[in-house]
């Protein structure tokens, strides 16, 4: 039971990731990866940036110059 719960919680936090980051995550450098290689670098990149945006609320979208 609770490893089912568990794996919903993943799920869950998976999907707002997806929703919130998907289009604001640098990729390119994964251009060239195998799939599952580009799931597992935005998962670590969008769950850095999720704790930022939860825990000091940060806000998702920063507009920044370079």
């Amino acid at each position: 039971m609770a490893d089912r719960k568990t794996a919903w919680h993943i799920d869950q936090v998976e999907s707002e990731i997806k929703e919130i980051f998907t289009d604001l995550i640098d990729m390119s450098d994964s251009e060239n990866k195998k799939a599952n290689h580009k799931k597992n670098a935005f998962n670590s990149r969008a769950l850095a940036a999720y704790s930022l945006h939860m825990l000091a609320d940060v806000s998702a979208n920063i507009n920044h110059h370079v």
